[in-house]
């Protein structure tokens, strides 16, 4: 038991494993960084119940998402939405709104999104609050893991910009090479979750 940490989720029977090897020691910062990184499930559903964790969570990007639960597709766009999560665990937290929940409107309405527009991605990055949305004929894992990707690289492109611009603006040139992670709060307010505490008993 000593080479291994096991971090369990009662809910749906998951379980993720992470092993140490040639003898390394897990420290308190590792440790840290594993449990906050896989404590959600691998899609969460947003209602009062999950955003808690989902606002807590440092993973500062979030795709959401938006789907009729009753429709005849919806277990199959959950499943190739869930495969595409597998993708992106530790940099982006995949969300599944509900469009036919009544509180879920107003998250619509945050997006532009209409009811004829879904399904639909809305992709969130808290601290700056840049976002992109992309109506969708057909959930498939290519197209949410394209979707991902583009906004992930230009979200880089602008930090690295930033970075350059001024945070090494009197640096050496060997100095600019080394480190072009932006600072990032890891405390922040989801606007996309209006008024929650205002949500009634029609979430589910």
């Amino acid at each position: 038991y000593a080479d291994l940490c096991q971090l369990r989720i009662s809910l749906d029977q998951w379980k993720k494993d992470l092993e140490l090897t040639d003898g390394k020691k897990i420290d308190a910062a590792k440790m840290s960084r594993f449990i906050q990184i896989n404590e959600l499930r691998m899609v969460t559903e947003y209602n009062p119940l999950t955003a808690i964790g989902l606002f807590n969570s440092t993973v500062q990007t979030h795709l959401l998402l938006f789907t009729d639960k009753t429709s005849q597709e919806h277990t199959e766009r959950v499943r190739r939405y869930r495969e595409a999560a597998e993708l992106f665990r530790g940099k982006i937290l995949f969300v599944l709104v509900d469009s036919n929940v009544k509180g879920n409107e107003r998250v619509m309405s945050f997006f532009n999104l209409k009811k004829s527009q879904l399904p639909a991605l809305a992709i969130f990055h808290t601290p700056d609050e840049q976002q992109d949305v992309l109506p969708l004929g057909e959930v498939t894992v290519e197209h949410v893991q394209d979707f991902c990707s583009g906004f992930l690289k230009r979200k880089q492109r602008v930090s690295t910009q930033y970075v350059r611009e001024h945070c090494y603006s009197h640096a050496s040139e060997q100095d600019n090479l080394v480190s072009l992670q932006p600072l990032l709060c890891h405390f922040f307010h989801c606007s996309w979750a209006l008024d929650l505490s205002n949500s009634t008993a029609d979430w589910v």
